[in-house]
This record gives C-alpha cells, structure tokens and sequence, in this order.
C-alpha cells in the first residue's frame, strides 16, 4: 500500500473534555488522489491509524482526529469538525464545521454531519440522514435513510429515525422511539417510546 499522506512537523496540542492532552500533527498528502493534490496541506491527526491511506478519504482545514478514532474509504472531514473517542466516519458520509462525532458511534453512507452536531454514545448515522444545527445523536440512537434532524433536537436511547422523517426545532425523541416514513416531530415536542409514521405530525406536547 503506497503512503497517500504524512505526518508534517506542524503540530498542536489539544485537551479533552477528560483533562488528557493530545499532541497532534497537521498531514499532507504525498501523491494526488481524489480532488486532493500533492503537497497539499490538511488537517491533524494523532497519528497514521487515524487516517486511511486507502480510498480518498482525507482531513481538510483545521479538522482533528484523535484518539482511537478512524476515518476511511471516501469520507471527508472539513473545517474546524473533530473526531473523537472510538468513532468510525466511512463510506462517503462528510463531517464539517464545528460537528463533533466521539465515543463509539459510526457514520457511514452518505450521510452529512454539520453545524455544530454532536454524534456521540453508540449511535449510528447512515444512508443519506442530515444531523445539523446544534443537534444531538446519542445512546444507541440511529438515523437512517433520508432523516434530518435539526435545529437543537435530540434523539437518544433506542430511538430510530428513518425515511423521510424530520425532526427539528428543539424537539426529543428519546427510549425505543420509531419515526418514519414522512412524519415531523417539532416545536418542543417530546416523543418516548411511541411510533410516529406517515404524515404524522407531532408538535409542542409529550408523547408518550
């Protein structure tokens, strides 16, 4: 396997939210691959396991990735985004702007990660799903298909969001929840252990 990065002598360290400092090191490819050329800076990493050197996946910017946390085949990590704990970013899926994925959750497929969105627990976040704007994915969580969710929500437990549904403005969702299909949690609403589906739309309440 041919090097497609190295390690540059730029280097930062960071402190987690544990208190341990983390000494990391800006990359820079070595060869052209994808849309990245040769020579071109990116962003740090902890060291080579963080960042596959198969596939186009790269860090660009300001971007971290520490820890035991990995990013492989063509995902993209961009901005000021950082991956942390045990976190698995793979396939296609994009993590931008100040979004954090940490711990042991996965974020696969084509999915985006932006706007300050902390994936973080065991959840999972796959398909083509959208988690943006502050929002937050934990527990055992998993957001499939074509879900979005935004504007502070928080989805935890158990809880499964997929099709096309979409949960926003500071909505929860939370336990062994299921939203699908093309319903709307928003407004406040809290939804615990309760199927939302079809055209449902759930707004300033508790559901239960």
């Amino acid at each position: 396997m041919d090097k497609k990065y190295i390690l540059t002598e730029e280097a930062k360290d960071i402190v987690l939210s544990d208190g341990l400092s983390k000494r990391l090191y800006r990359i820079m490819a070595f060869r052209d691959f994808g849309s990245v050329k040769a020579g071109q800076l990116g962003g740090f990493v902890e060291n080579e396991s963080n960042l596959s050197h198969e596939g186009e996946c790269f860090i660009f910017d300001d971007a971290v990735v520490c820890e035991n946390a990995t990013v492989e085949k063509n995902s993209l990590i961009m901005d000021n985004a950082m991956i942390l704990g045990n976190a698995k970013i793979t396939d296609f899926a994009l993590v931008v702007d100040y979004a954090i994925v940490t711990d042991n959750s996965v974020v696969s497929g084509n999915c985006q990660i932006t706007n300050n969105a902390v994936v973080k627990g065991n959840a999972q976040v796959s398909d083509n799903a959208l988690v943006c704007q502050n929002s937050i994915i934990k527990d055992k969580a998993q957001i499939e298909d074509y879900a979005e969710i935004r504007d502070n929500s928080i989805i935890s437990g158990s809880a499964v969001i997929r099709d096309n549904a979409l949960i926003m403005d500071h909505a929860i969702v939370g336990q062994s929840s299921v939203v699908e299909d093309n319903a709307v949690v928003s407004g406040n609403a809290v939804v615990m252990g309760t199927l939302v589906c079809g055209n449902m739309i759930l707004s300033k309440g508790s559901f239960e």
